[in-house]
């Protein structure tokens, strides 16, 4: 019986782990979209603009890393001491 109640809690900690990251992720491409374009687009030869997607990628993986913590220790009510 104990070991299911632990399968439980891994499987529910697993699941909130997965929402929270896309949570932030989410959060972290409206930021994105709503910054200005000079920070979210690069040229691409004379006259195409393209969004930079690598340095979209890396400010959202930064979101992720910096406010992951704080999410979690929310979510599983845990005080920071």
């Amino acid at each position: 019986m104990d070991r299911i109640k632990e399968r439980e809690n891994r499987v529910n900690e697993i699941i909130t782990r997965k929402k929270i990251e896309r949570s932030l992720e989410k959060e972290a491409e409206k930021i994105w979209s709503q910054k200005p374009e000079e920070d979210r687009i690069k040229r691409v030869g004379w006259f195409r603009k393209e969004e930079d997607l690598e340095k979209k990628s890396k400010f959202i993986k930064e979101f992720v890393d910096d406010n992951f913590e704080e999410k979690l220790r929310e979510a599983f009510g845990v005080t920071d001491n």
